[in-house]
């Protein structure tokens, strides 16, 4: 529930009692897909444009990608890197440290 608001209705938040997160004037227990809980402003904040989920902010806090890209390191990229492989059709993997490129 809101712990300050401009108006009666339920998405009218300004501000959230602990333990939520404001989103589009509402106050939510857990934050929706593409956006993560930003603890310093308790808000649901939205992930890169790169991530289609993600831990944080910005472009290297990834936690999935949209089709077509491949998470490398908490990045999303088109291809994997010279030292990374394709383990999956969504992820890279580093190859092994004897290695300097890879392909499974």
């Amino acid at each position: 529930s809101c712990a300050t608001c401009d108006g009666a209705s339920a998405n009218d938040c300004l501000s959230c009692e602990s333990g939520s997160f404001l989103s589009n004037g509402e106050c939510v227990s857990e934050c929706g897909a593409g956006t993560f809980e930003n603890a310093e402003s308790v808000t649901c904040d939205a992930c890169n444009v790169s991530c289609e989920e993600c831990d944080g902010a910005g472009s290297s806090n990834c936690t999935s990608c949209a089709q077509s890209m491949f998470l490398e390191t908490g990045s999303c990229v088109n291809s994997c890197g010279s030292s990374f492989f394709s383990d999956s059709s969504t992820t890279c993997a580093p190859c092994d440290f004897s290695c300097a490129t890879c392909d499974g």
